[in-house]
């Protein structure tokens, strides 16, 4: 017997007692596990799982451990989640959507119903309404179709340098169509072999076009718009005041989104004929706001006209932003509401820097359209919907005094057989347009 103050602990009890706290140390100097580890604690929730592409969404069991793993399971999306969820917000998750997301907000109980218009797209990234009903939709590879009555049509094919994230991307119509026939365009036209070290660029056109069945007339507004196979913006959209915004990556020259003279990691403000308005917030700039990252949905709040962003972020962290006139939202500074680690900024300089309104830290949306319900008669009205990728699902947003109080899950298409990754939506006659990433166009509409 070993006596330990007036405690008396058996030979063998000893050895086990000093074995884990020795060991305990060892791997707590690693920094591989913390004292939590030995606290065991378990609890079952169902979550709905649509990690794999191949079988419907199903809904399985998941239980969980107290645990703080470095060893990030990349192929078994329950080992990621016991090593990344507490027993405190494993009730949080309610979608798998792959081995390293788990989604954690609440899915919706609003009613509505859901049609499928077309399985017959490929690689869509935009879609607009023109005044006839019809759409038309922009795919990667270069070709510009049109929707009506559940067929798709080819208006043309683009010239187009397509790869990861460019191609033909951004559309827009202008808002005095149904007199010029005009219509906008953001796509990619080469690599960038000027700029030196500059690996995987790209340059970015935006042009505009006469739209009669067919497009022609191009009118080049902006050429060579610094882009990358990753981080390369592509969003057009006009504004209540006329203007025409788009949206560029940091074409990963992240050091860059901060210099008004370099239009990456920008959102710019253009006349429709490709000048500079005067009323811009930096003088014969484009800039309207400056340190984005990747952002890839601008729409207008439909009461108080503040416009509205979606941004990518690194690993997680994407963004929704309240956009202001010369605004800096402080990439590479900072991303959310946090220091990014790249640059030690001043305390003067952060006060300068723009936060998120909503902010995704523990799981990642991947945000692409965004767009606000703007008819006031209809249940959804003021409402802000953004379709994820890698989230694989529509989320809504319940947007008040420039803040957002609620949001949750909307729609989960549960179907292997259409895409479960969203690009883009768009609001048009009382339903939802959702686009699909590879194939489809699926419409939500209230149900009572």
């Amino acid at each position: 017997m070993v006596v330990i103050g007036k405690t008396f602990v058996g030979n063998k009890t000893l050895v086990l007692i000093l074995s884990v706290f020795f060991l305990s140390t060892i791997l707590i100097l690693n920094n591989k596990i913390s004292f939590t580890n030995f606290l065991i604690s378990q609890k079952s929730v169902e979550v709905l799982d649509c990690s794999d592409d191949s079988k419907d969404c199903e809904t399985i069991v998941i239980r969980n451990t107290i645990k703080n793993c470095n060893v990030w399971y990349e192929y078994n999306p329950l080992e990621s989640l016991y090593c990344e969820n507490t027993t405190e917000d494993i009730d949080k998750v309610t979608l798998i959507t792959d081995s390293a997301n788990h989604v954690k907000s609440p899915l919706t109980d609003i009613k509505y119903a859901v049609d499928i218009m077309t399985y017959g797209l490929k690689q869509p990234w935009d879609i607009e309404f023109l005044p006839d009903g019809s759409a038309l939709i922009t795919q990667k590879k270069g070709s510009l179709v049109r929707y009506s009555d559940g067929k798709i049509a080819l208006v043309a094919n683009l010239t187009v340098f397509s790869n990861i994230a460019t191609g033909l991307l951004g559309l827009a119509i202008d808002p005095d169509y149904n007199t010029n026939h005009y219509i906008y365009l953001f796509y990619t036209t080469s690599l960038d072999n000027q700029t030196k070290n500059c690996i995987k660029c790209v340059f970015n056109r935006i042009s505009r076009f006469t739209f009669r069945d067919g497009i022609s007339e191009e009118k080049i507004l902006l050429d060579k718009l610094p882009g990358n196979l990753y981080h390369n913006g592509g969003r057009l959209n006009f504004g209540p005041d006329g203007k025409l915004y788009a949206t560029t990556g940091d074409a990963y020259r992240s050091y860059l989104a901060q210099n008004l003279d370099f239009l990456g990691g920008k959102i710019l403000r253009i006349n429709a004929d490709g000048s500079v308005p005067l009323d811009n917030p930096f003088e014969n700039s484009y800039v309207y706001s400056r340190g984005h990252r990747n952002p890839q949905g601008l729409d207008w709040h439909p009461i108080t006209h503040e416009l509205f962003s979606t941004e990518h972020g690194e690993w997680r962290y994407d963004e929704i932003n309240l956009i202001k006139k010369g605004g800096d939202y402080g990439w590479e500074v900072k991303q959310c509401d946090e220091l990014a680690g790249r640059i030690t900024p001043s305390k003067e300089t952060l006060k300068t820097l723009e936060d998120p309104i909503k902010c995704f830290k523990d799981w990642t949306l991947a945000p692409g359209g965004a767009v606000f319900v703007d008819d006031e008669k209809h249940p959804w009205f003021g409402d802000m919907f953004v379709p994820g990728l890698r989230s694989r699902h529509l989320h809504r947003f319940v947007v008040k005094d420039e803040k957002i109080i609620y949001d949750e899950i909307f729609y989960i298409n549960k179907n292997h057989t259409l895409s479960r990754r969203f690009r883009d939506v768009k609001f048009y006659n009382g339903s939802l347009w959702v686009l699909g990433e590879s194939m489809g166009i699926i419409k939500i509409s209230p149900r009572d």
